[in-house]
C-alpha cells in the first residue's frame, strides 16, 4: 500500500513537473562589491577599485527538475570605482559606480516554448552616492561602527537570443529599465592592526525600477514576473563580507578580498522567476592618499 502511494505520489509530482511552462530566470539584480572605506578621522581619503567576478558554474540536475527547465550555466564579470572622504571624526560621505557584464545559457527557450537553445547577455552600470558616521569603540578603536545610507542610481539591459540553428525564428527580446536602489550598509569593521582588517556588514537594500522598455509578449511577462519591475519595490538583503591586506613597506595600497550576497525573499513564488544574482567575488586594491 505504501509502495502504491509514494508512486502515485510521484507520479503527480512529474505530471504537474511536466506540465509546466518552460521558465528560465531573470536576473533583476546584481550585488555591489564595493570595498568597506575604513576611514577612521577627518581628512582621512580612500580610492578603491576592484574587480568582480562570478566563475562560470552551472545548475544541479536536481535544479533542472525543480525548475522545469533545462541546463543552464552563467558568469558574471565587472569592475567597482569608489571614493570616500571623511568630513570630521564622525561623518563621512562616498562616491562610486560599477559596471556588470553577465551571460546566461540554457538549453531551452521559455519564449518560443521550444527545445532550441537560448542565451541571456545583460548590462549593468550604476552612480552611487552615500553619506555615512564613524562610531569608535573601545580606547584602542578595534571595532569602528561605519553605518552609511546611500542610493544606486542605474541602468540595466538584457537581451533574449536565440542560439539553435535549427529555429527559424531570430526575434531578439530585450527588457530595459532604469532603477534606483536605497540602501542601508551598516558596516561592522575591525582594525585589527594597520595591515590587516575586516568588516562584516549587514545590508538592506530596496530597490525600484522606472521608464522601462521591452518587447516581451504580455503572457511572458507575467509568468517571468518582469510586471512585478513596474510595479513594485523590491526588498533585497545583501550581505558581505571583506578582508584588508597591507604591508609595512607601502603603507597608503592595501589589497581588499570580498565576497557579497543578494537574497530575494519572493524569489521562492511560483511561477515566477524573477531573481538576483546570489553572490559575487570581489578582488582589488585601495589607495590611502
Amino acid at each position: 500500500m505504501n509502495k502504491t502511494v509514494t508512486f502515485c505520489s510521484l507520479a503527480v509530482i512529474m505530471i504537474c513537473i511536466s506540465s509546466c511552462r518552460i521558465q528560465n530566470p531573470r536576473y533583476f539584480n546584481s550585488p555591489s562589491a564595493q570595498a568597506p572605506v575604513y576611514l577612521e578621522k577627518k581628512g582621512d581619503k580612500r580610492v578603491t577599485a576592484n574587480i568582480a567576478i562570478l566563475p562560470k558554474h552551472e545548475n544541479s540536475e536536481f535544479d533542472q527538475l525543480l525548475n522545469s527547465s533545462g541546463a543552464r550555466n552563467s558568469y558574471t564579470v565587472g569592475f567597482d570605482l569608489g571614493t570616500a572622504y571623511a568630513f570630521s571624526d564622525r561623518f563621512m560621505g562616498t562616491l562610486g559606480g560599477f559596471y556588470r557584464k553577465e551571460k546566461d545559457a540554457f538549453s531551452d527557450n521559455d519564449i518560443l516554448q521550444t527545445k532550441s537553445t537560448s542565451k541571456i547577455n545583460y548590462t549593468r552600470k550604476a552612480f552611487d552616492v552615500g553619506l555615512g558616521t564613524l562610531i569608535p569603540f573601545g580606547e584602542q578603536k578595534i571595532m569602528i561602527f561605519n553605518p552609511i545610507i546611500g542610493t544606486n542610481f542605474g541602468r540595466s539591459e538584457s537581451f533574449l537570443y536565440s542560439t539553435s540553428n535549427t529555429t527559424r525564428d531570430t526575434r531578439i527580446f530585450y527588457f530595459h529599465g532604469n532603477y534606483h536602489k536605497f540602501y542601508l550598509k551598516p558596516n561592522l569593521n575591525f582594525h585589527f592592526n594597520k595591515n590587516f582588517k575586516m568588516s562584516f556588514i549587514p545590508q538592506v537594500s530596496v530597490m525600484k525600477y522606472h521608464d522601462i522598455e521591452d518587447n516581451y509578449p504580455g503572457d511572458s511577462q507575467e509568468f517571468l514576473g518582469l510586471n512585478r519591475l513596474r510595479k513594485e519595490n523590491m526588498w533585497l538583503f545583501e550581505p558581505a563580507t571583506f578582508y584588508q591586506i597591507g604591508l609595512n613597506e607601502q603603507e597608503w595600497l592595501k589589497l581588499d578580498l570580498g565576497i557579497a550576497f543578494s537574497f530575494y525573499p519572493h524569489a521562492k513564488d511560483i511561477p515566477e522567476k524573477l531573481r538576483t544574482r546570489n553572490v559575487q567575488l570581489s578582488i582589488g586594491f585601495s589607495i590611502y592618499p
